[in-house]
């Protein structure tokens, strides 16, 4: 039979899911909306909310709410900043299997870009702004902000991992 599941997860924290994947994550995850259908081919249709996401070292005090919808052919995650000084947007797709196709991040009329090239990811940063990004730098491991902008391209991948890429940071401040 098919599947009919309404979900309302209010203020998860994402703590627990970061030790299941291996990385530190923090904040806190809310959702509401519906998986529906045969369990080889669901379709998702939620309203996702995060708080304060955190990852391993870098963090944004900021709210983010948006949509994550997917079918059998994959998935795509839509979010926005709400209320934040530094307006961004967020969008993921992926294919059936959950593997990562494409990221695009924008903040401030810049953008940085991910897509999957078989076992190669390319990316490519033109004009993205890091206002009011926090990084905890070893081995103080407290958060401060960093502004400056980011150009630049190239490729990497992990397996074997490596690492091809031009990056040009204009205008850097580390705020303590």
């Amino acid at each position: 039979g098919d599947l009919l599941a309404n979900l309302s997860v209010n203020s998860f924290p994402l703590t627990p899911i970061g030790n299941y994947l291996g990385t530190s994550l923090a904040g806190s995850l809310s959702a509401k909306g519906q998986i529906s259908g045969p369990i080889s081919s669901l379709n998702t249709n939620l309203s996702i909310g995060v708080v304060n996401p955190q990852i391993s070292g870098i963090r944004l005090q900021e709210e983010w709410h948006g949509d994550l919808i997917g079918d059998s052919r994959g998935a795509d995650l839509k979010i926005s900043s709400i209320g934040a000084s530094v307006p961004s947007t967020f969008s993921a797709n992926f294919d059936r299997n959950w593997l990562l196709n494409d990221v695009l991040i924008q903040r401030l009329g810049g953008s940085v870009s991910l897509k999957r090239s078989k076992d190669l990811f390319l990316w490519r940063a033109e004009n993205f702004r890091l206002d009011r990004i926090e990084v905890a730098i070893p081995p103080e491991q407290r958060f401060k902000r960093i502004f400056g902008q980011l150009n630049g391209s190239g490729n990497f991948g992990f397996n074997p991992i490596r690492l091809d890429s031009q990056l040009t940071v204009r205008y850097p401040r580390y705020m303590g």
